[in-house]
């Protein structure tokens, strides 16, 4: 269902029943199974490191309705709800939030809500594809959409897990000072005991938290570790994104830099309208 269509569904009612009912349309939407065989991921590494996953089968039907009207001209917005997944990713930085065992950032990260479990099989195809662990934000903060992705690919036997030492640079009473390590228990952050790193003498795992204080730490945390996708190519997907890449070019002229930004700004614009309206 595209928010055109929940909008039209909810237009004329009291603001408490429309958010109640837009909610309902959402989260019947997100039970969806993903077609797999269908997505497409487009590689801008160049770019912020960033990876879009999208519905090709979508964009093919697209493509049927936009070649029967003679007037087409054709507008970025046009693959909004084509986009699945949009995740930015960076490598670590020693003197920004430590080595991690050499596990990527995922620095941005949003789905389609229509597209329920594609974080995870970015974040999986992410990993694959560039041959290192990925690990949450860990310069500013995580959604609670980010977290039940990490809780998620935790339980998943396809992930190996890296464990680190995760750190922050602040006491407990908001003051800074030399690295504090902590962990999670349950949903508390709290001081390893006896208190320090769990290898000392290897600086390599150490990652930092984000936030500023404890109870911020605790509501924005990702994960404490990073993890390894096994057994998945992302291969398929990149030749999926040739196959459209090559349509968009052949009907309708569309550069294959422009085809890629085209989903990227629809990608940013989920993000926008995830976490900053």
């Amino acid at each position: 269902m595209l928010w055109a269509e929940a909008c039209r569904q909810i237009t004329g009612l009291s603001t408490l029943t429309m958010t109640v009912k837009l909610y309902d349309l959402l989260f019947a939407e997100s039970t969806n199974t993903l077609d797999v065989d269908s997505l497409a991921m487009c590689d801008r590494k160049n770019y912020r490191s960033t990876y879009i996953l999208y519905d090709l089968n979508k964009l093919k039907q697209l493509v049927e309705e936009w070649k029967q009207d003679e007037e087409f001209e054709f507008d970025n917005h046009m693959l909004k709800d084509v986009v699945v997944a949009w995740m930015v990713v960076r490598a670590p930085k020693k003197d920004k939030v430590g080595i991690c065992s050499g596990a990527w950032n995922v620095a941005y990260e949003v789905r389609n809500p229509a597209y329920k479990g594609a974080g995870k099989l970015l974040t999986g195809l992410i990993s694959s594809y560039l041959g290192v662990a990925l690990t949450g934000d860990r310069d500013s903060s995580n959604s609670v959409s980010a977290r039940n992705k990490w809780d998620a690919i935790q339980k998943d036997a396809t992930f190996t897990k890296v464990p680190l030492d995760n750190y922050v640079n602040w006491n407990y009473d908001g003051e800074s000072t030399t690295p504090i390590y902590v962990h999670h228990d349950g949903s508390e952050l709290v001081k390893n005991e006896p208190e320090g790193p769990t290898t000392p003498n290897d600086p390599s795992d150490d990652c930092k938290h984000p936030g500023d204080t404890v109870g911020q730490a605790t509501e924005i945390w990702g994960t404490d570790a990073a993890f390894k996708k096994t057994g998945q190519s992302a291969t398929p997907f990149i030749e999926r994104h040739k196959e459209a890449t090559k349509i968009m070019e052949d009907v309708f002229g569309i550069t294959p830099a422009d085809f890629d930004d085209a989903l990227y700004d629809m990608g940013s614009e989920w993000f926008d309208q995830e976490f900053t309206s």
